[in-house]
């Protein structure tokens, strides 16, 4: 996702640079707050010794689309907003959101 958003924005060298880094090489000043694909944060969640219950997407297009769009059209930010909530829980669009909701619990 911060790859993809770098690119949109026109930094294509700022997002090869975030292609190639890893959690071990992530530099949080030069690169702002990490973050994780849907492996990662469950791998972390069951290392920790919980069980994932579920994993969505959050801002799938919302930062991506340009807020001329859903404010000039009646209706626009609703049907935004709906098709956020299609997709929030497809493997295909949680590599591409701008966040991600993870529920776990402990079983004791």
């Amino acid at each position: 996702a911060a790859v993809l958003a770098r690119a949109v924005a026109g930094d294509f060298e700022g997002a090869l640079e975030l292609f190639g880094s890893d959690a071990h090489s992530w530099d949080r000043r030069a690169h702002g707050p990490r973050r994780y694909v849907r492996a990662e944060v469950e791998g972390l969640l069951r290392a920790a010794g919980l069980r994932v219950v579920t994993t969505t997407g959050l801002r799938v297009f919302a930062d991506l689309v340009p807020s001329a769009v859903v404010d000039g059209e009646p209706g626009a930010r609703e049907r935004l907003y709906a098709l956020e909530r299609a997709v929030q829980s497809a493997d295909e669009f949680s590599g591409v959101s701008g966040g991600l909701h993870c529920t776990a619990r402990l079983d004791l």
